[in-house]
């Protein structure tokens, strides 16, 4: 290959194993992963026919902060996955 491009593309490619084992390592945020899993379970699995509020106020419980519109407006339309099953 010739030309300016050769030496960018020479430079975006890495075979270095540190910085690959780096980049795949997400052992740090495994922590992290495995607690936003069980809550999005629990959200998947919210009843509201077993709770004296909604799904609004259980993401809000959840995830200590208000669903934007969107996400909203897509639980109540989806409801609960596995009670459809």
């Amino acid at each position: 290959m010739d030309g300016a491009l050769a030496p960018i593309l020479a430079i975006m490619v890495n075979n270095d194993k540190k910085s690959n084992a780096m980049l795949d390592d997400s052992t740090a945020a495994a922590t992290l992963l495995h607690n936003i899993k069980v809550k999005l379970s629990e959200l998947m699995h919210f009843n509201a026919d077993e709770h004296d509020y909604d799904i609004g106020q259980f993401f809000v419980d959840t995830f200590k902060e208000k669903a934007p519109k969107v996400v909203m407006d897509t639980l109540i339309r989806i409801g609960n996955p596995f009670k459809m099953l």
